[in-house]
């Protein structure tokens, strides 16, 4: 392989050193980490290997991405537990270690997997299950009863197309869902239930769909029996199953009210979180726990720069704090500072409150929140993205911090600015007396009117290097006129 002096492509190199310092002065704080996440998702190996010959298997990989990214969105920590290690014993579902267990349609379970799952839920824990989950043997063959003794359902009775179905999450009992109706397409397994299940979600009124003006619930119809949530209590614990697929769903679709579905079930039925995080952003919670020293370690990842497979430069995080149920301060080790926590709230979590400026930064640039701009006297928060023929597609660009008044450049009688930074005012056009710049009417404009650093600019994202001037707007002004700036006219 070489040293670094013959790798031709040297940007990664910053970077990695960059961790391997940041790594090795931390290092006291990663050794014989253990988890501290109380909520496990469950990976069946074997449901791989045979959920093939069945249809409701073939559904178990998209099912349990969709729980995965659903409990990422929800900032609920999680670990994995492994099929294979809980049928030989190796790993015990102790409630000493978990809260909750997520089955994200494992519809092939082993005796011994199912055993350990029942003992699980009686000795106090919570067991959430989706789609034909225990509906299948190790072979995939289709049991006569469900695998799981303590599950709401007795057996299935067969798969019906739910295309159109809603849920009503304003009659939801015992745990906060957002709505109104949750959508529920795809299929729906139809169930013999134990006397003892409790239907949590009903279903909704059948809805028409198509044009918007042919879509609306029929006056007077009733909703169906078709339960989307069914509870159980066993012992000390409760067993849930939901006979369908939200999960998939939010994998296909990312519609907030699928993943809800699964933070709402936690929040509800599982002891409260040992840490909870609050506020915007695309942020993932991890926990670690160091028994040696007693310290739990907290990683708040920003994945906004990731989608699918492109890592791109992540967005600043703004507005983030961290509850905690345990201890009255923190080491922020990212920004090297020591915080405190003030007293507890009525849920028992003491707030921190991290320099998210030192603890996220991840470039130069600061996005604004809608409540920063409206403090900073701009009418618009965000840029929209202008196409080819000069129609704007809809789609939001950041608003990026300008330098300080005193830092704005001088501009030139023609308009330009001294340092050619910002040339759109020579192409504004005066109306009622007033200054008009192209940028901010770039809708109504032909593409050769506007300057070549506008299209520059806003043609993509900004990249490493620009001032992050932006364009200004009199909050007072419903037409966007442009606001004076440090130096005459500024843009």
């Amino acid at each position: 392989m070489g040293d670094f002096d013959d790798q031709e492509d040297k940007r990664f190199i910053p970077a990695t050193r960059n961790l391997f310092h940041w790594y090795a002065k931390n290092e006291a704080h990663y050794s014989n980490l253990q988890p501290a996440s109380r909520v496990a998702l469950y990976h069946s190996r074997r449901q791989d290997r045979w959920g093939g010959s069945h249809k409701s298997g073939r559904e178990a990989e998209k099912a349990w991405r969709g729980v995965y990214s659903a409990l990422v969105d929800q900032r609920i920590p999680f670990w994995m537990v492994d099929d294979r290690r809980v049928a030989d014993g190796t790993t015990k579902l102790s409630t000493e270690s978990y809260d909750v267990i997520i089955l994200p349609g494992v519809t092939i379970l082993t005796d011994a997997e199912a055993n350990a799952l029942d003992s699980f839920v009686r000795a106090g824990g919570l067991v959430i299950a989706t789609g034909q989950t225990g509906g299948y043997d190790k072979l995939g063959v289709a049991r006569a009863t469900m695998a799981m003794k303590t599950s709401p359902i007795a057996r299935w009775n067969g798969v019906e197309d739910a295309h159109g179905w809603t849920f009503d999450a304003s009659q939801a009992s015992s745990v906060a869902l957002t709505g109104p109706k949750i959508p529920a397409t795809g299929d729906y397994y139809r169930a013999e239930l134990v006397p003892e299940a409790v239907n949590l979600l009903p279903r909704a009124p059948d809805q028409r769909f198509g044009p918007p003006e042919f879509s609306y619930a029929d006056l007077g119809a009733k909703g169906g029996t078709e339960p989307g949530i069914l509870s159980r209590s066993v012992g000390n614990g409760c067993s849930i199953h939901l006979p369908w697929h939200p999960d998939s769903q939010y994998y296909r679709d990312g519609i907030t009210d699928h993943a809800r579905l699964f933070g709402g079930l936690v929040e509800a039925f599982a002891p409260p979180a040992p840490v909870r995080l609050e506020g915007p952003g695309a942020v993932e919670l991890t926990l670690m726990r160091q028994p040696s020293s007693g310290r739990l370690v907290a990683h708040v990842l920003n994945y906004s720069g990731q989608r699918n497979g492109l890592y791109a430069e992540p967005a600043v995080l703004r507005d983030l704090r961290l509850g905690v149920r345990q201890g009255a301060s923190a080491e922020a080790l990212v920004a090297g500072t020591n915080l405190q926590a003030g007293a507890p709230d009525k849920d028992g979590y003491r707030w921190f409150v991290p320099a998210t400026d030192s603890v996220f930064r991840s470039s130069s640039y600061h996005r604004l929140t809608p409540r920063q701009a409206k403090q900073e006297g701009t009418y618009e928060g965000w840029f929209h993205r202008v196409g080819n023929h000069g129609a704007a597609d809809g789609r939001p660009h950041p608003v990026w911090r300008a330098r300080a008044p005193s830092q704005f450049p001088p501009f030139t009688s023609s308009g330009r600015t001294a340092d050619r930074r910002c040339c759109c005012l020579r192409h504004g056009s005066q109306s009622r007396g007033r200054l008009r710049c192209c940028c901010s009417y770039a809708a109504r404009h032909s593409r050769s009117r506007r300057c070549s650093f506008w299209r520059r600019r806003h043609s993509r994202q900004p990249q490493a290097g620009l001032d992050g001037y932006r364009h200004e707007f009199n909050r007072s002004d419903r037409n966007t006129k442009l606001r004076q700036a440090h130096h005459g006219q500024g843009c």
